[in-house]
């Protein structure tokens, strides 16, 4: 007997329930039908550990982000960010915002004492618009584009201007009842739509609006006391709620698209507190778009509702993807280091002398100041031919790095640099989301730098500091997984033979499919993540942790490891020793971990998945887009989990073979 994913026709599901392909989810695209490839790599762009006036990215506006230390524009061609003035700068909070009306950024503040403001920016100076707001309540803007006037959000009134101005029209400005506090607002085909949070733990309700009167009565509820987020899409709204549910509007109430797992659970994806009306919610005010028929959410994954699990396993933080051809999945997490440069030493026989650079063959690097290098073109991108830790050549194609075919190079470099990414594969426990947008001008950025998508977030580094970082998915390697469903026996228990995937594109020797599997459940795994608990790594395939603040005493050797935030987010590994005879134990992987250097802080979870095998471009059958391993196990079910390490490999099908045990005569 055999078991063949994907089920439906080819198509690749993603869901909750055993109907599913897949459960779980961690930097993948899905976006080719019937097609499962690791997701783009997060390209860095700015952080906080450059200019600690780079906050908590509140929105993105005609190239310029705005964040809760200052405002900032980006070149999406070069990747660079300028810091904007701040002189008369309003105080930008959690609670702010910003739009573009009149030809200016406008941006809301949010203060903790006196009175907020919205203040227009037009790219070299900052004037006073609207006053008299309420503090300690979030402050969301819209323009109300067919009546030319600017909303903005205060606590349960919608305050409006008047056409084409900044004076309030007092007799169009809307009042909700006192236990709605408006969260974000967006206008769609004549009417404002209107997300809330219900200060009182009841249920939140989406209000829609015409703009004239002081009143509505028109609003749908939902079973969760938080509206999130809404976007247009498809002709019509959707929201995320705190409950998890991605609901689209019918005109008379809400169909569910997609939940997130945590809908699945006993935990609460909310925050406490829910008369602290400016606290930030678990996916931004600007944390939801729409691209065509894909909608993208970037979200905090963390729960409550039990002290020692915060983190959910299968409801990574970081950027989500919908799509109505395979459902919700994880796309990519936070990285917190910005791509680097090398600067070219010297030059002899087309190979170039560096720094040391953690390059493998096919890896992209991008020409920034090549004027004394002859062969190379500046804004262009190459892909490596490693010739050791210091030293490469450059080709013009993936293909010809592979096959050695490199480019004839030579000169007297003299500041000459390339750009390279740092193999970030994100974290995905941040604690602080942000906004995420399109960029949909002409001034797309260069492949290098990134896509159409920027996203932001916050999440610990190797020293376990917060930085706050904007990133959109660009070049470079990246891990991904995903986890099926369990496969049932057809009998009391059966033999797992075989698995059979048809996979293509396994080109460099980079590239690889690690399959795992278990059979069991083990009690305490995986393992719960309170915060106090960081793993230190000792050198890059050793750590130790303290198991009085994190409960590490299930795990054993052959179980898995995943760092899922700090130095090494991203990576998993096997355990190949424990030494237990402290409470602090110290673990060996079966694996080097790059960029880890000794004392390093890491956030680790732990499960029972043990490896059964690796199919890279030395397996048997991949000339043929095939490829078999053998498994042999017995037992009531089996599951597995398959990860994509690479850049180009794509997964088509996935079948088990299985046959059924005798029973004893």
């Amino acid at each position: 007997m055999s078991y063949k994913l994907p089920l439906n026709n080819g198509k690749w599901s993603v869901g909750m329930d055993g109907f599913a392909d897949i459960i779980q989810t961690r930097n993948l695209n899905l976006d080719k039908t019937g097609t499962i490839q690791v997701a783009q790599q997060p390209i860095v762009l700015y952080t906080s550990t450059e200019d600690s006036d780079f906050g908590k990215v509140k929105a993105i506006v005609n190239d310029y982000v705005i964040t809760t230390g200052n405002v900032f524009k980006l070149d999406p061609t070069l990747g660079t960010m300028t810091e904007q003035t701040t002189t008369s700068m309003p105080d930008i909070g959690i609670a702010s915002d910003a739009v573009y009306y009149l030809s200016q950024i406008m941006v809301s503040s949010s203060q903790t004492s006196g009175t907020d403001t919205v203040d227009g920016y037009n790219g070299s100076s900052w004037t006073a618009r609207v006053s008299g707001l309420t503090n300690s309540v979030p402050h969301p803007l819209c323009v109300f584009e067919n009546l030319k006037t600017l909303c903005v959000g205060n606590g349960n009134i919608v305050w409006q201007s008047t056409s084409g101005g900044y004076t309030q029209d007092a007799t169009n400005t809307l009042t909700l009842p006192s236990q709605y506090t408006v969260t974000w607002m967006r206008w769609r085909n004549g009417v404002l739509y209107i997300g809330t949070r219900n200060t009182t733990n009841g249920s939140a309700r989406m209000f829609v609006w015409n703009g004239v009167g002081t009143s509505t009565g028109v609003g749908w509820s939902v079973s969760c006391d938080w509206i999130y987020s809404g976007a247009d899409y498809k002709s019509s709204m959707v929201v995320l709620t705190s409950a998890g549910q991605l609901l689209r509007f019918n005109g008379g109430g809400f169909d569910e698209l997609a939940h997130l797992p945590v809908y699945e659970t006993s935990y609460s994806w909310s925050k406490a507190n829910a008369s602290a009306q400016s606290t930030l919610g678990r996916c931004d005010n600007r944390g939801l778009i729409a691209y065509g028929d894909v909608l993208y959410l970037n979200i905090d994954g963390q729960v409550q509702g039990n002290p020692d699990q915060t983190y959910l396993h299968s409801q990574p933080s970081g950027l989500w993807t919908y799509d109505p051809e395979n459902g919700l999945y994880h796309a990519s997490g936070y990285a917190y280091s910005k791509y680097s440069t090398l600067t070219i030493t010297a030059v002899d026989s087309s190979i170039l002398t560096v720094g040391t650079h953690s390059l493998e063959t096919g890896d992209e690097v991008r020409a920034v100041s090549v004027s004394n290098i002859t062969g190379l073109t500046a804004n262009r991108d190459y892909y490596v031919i490693k010739v050791n830790a210091t030293q490469f050549s450059l080709a013009i194609s993936p293909a010809d790095a592979k096959a050695g075919r490199k480019i004839i190079l030579s000169g007297t470099p003299s500041g000459d640099t390339l750009a390279k990414n740092r193999n970030n594969h994100g974290a995905v426990s941040t604690l602080v989301p942000g906004a995420v947008a399109l960029i949909t001008n002409t001034n797309q950025f260069n492949q290098f730098f990134g896509s159409i998508i920027l996203y932001s977030g916050a999440c610990q580094d190797n020293t376990n500091t917060t930085v706050k970082t904007l990133m959109s998915p660009g070049t470079g390697r990246n891990v991904g997984h995903f986890i099926t469903s369990r496969f049932p026996t057809a009998g009391v228990r059966d033999t797992f033979q075989k698995i059979f995937m048809e996979c293509k594109d396994v080109f460099l020797d980079t590239e690889s499919f690690v399959i795992k599997y278990r059979k069991t459940d083990k009690f305490g795994l995986p393992t719960p993540t309170p915060y106090t608990g960081t793993a230190i790594w000792t050198d890059a395939s050793t750590f130790t942790i303290d198991t009085t603040k994190q409960d590490f005493r299930a795990v054993s050797v052959g179980d898995e490891i995943e760092v899922i935030e700090g130095s090494g987010a991203g990576y998993t590994a096997h355990i190949t020793a424990i030494d237990s005879s402290s409470s602090t134990y110290s673990v060996t992987i079966d694996e080097v971990v790059p960029g880890i250097t000794a004392s390093d802080t890491a956030i680790i979870v732990a499960d029972n998945w043990k490896k059964l095998g690796t199919v890279d471009n030395t397996t048997e059958g991949m000339v043929e887009d095939y490829a078999e391993v053998i498994l042999g196990e017995k037992g009531s079910w089996c599951q597995f989990k398959v990860e994509l390490r690479g850049k180009y490999l794509k997964l088509k099908k996935l079948s088990v073979l299985t046959a059924s045990d005798k029973p004893v005569k």
